[in-house]
């Protein structure tokens, strides 16, 4: 999933369907943020695609 997606999931998990896009994009700058600090740890970048897909690193 990229950070957009990501980030939009967790609105739609909040019951926020139509956020305005500035604030699905601030979401999603605080995920990739977070998903990079994390990366090789927990989540792993996909390929070398624009923008970045990520996803759990299997345990």
């Amino acid at each position: 999933m990229t950070t957009t997606e990501l980030a939009k999931a967790v609105l739609a998990a909040h019951g926020i369907e139509d956020a305005p896009g500035d604030d699905v994009q601030g979401i999603a700058l605080a995920v990739q943020h977070s998903l990079k600090s994390h990366e090789g740890k927990t989540v792993e970048r996909v390929g070398e695609v624009s923008p970045a897909k990520w996803r759990l690193v299997a345990s």
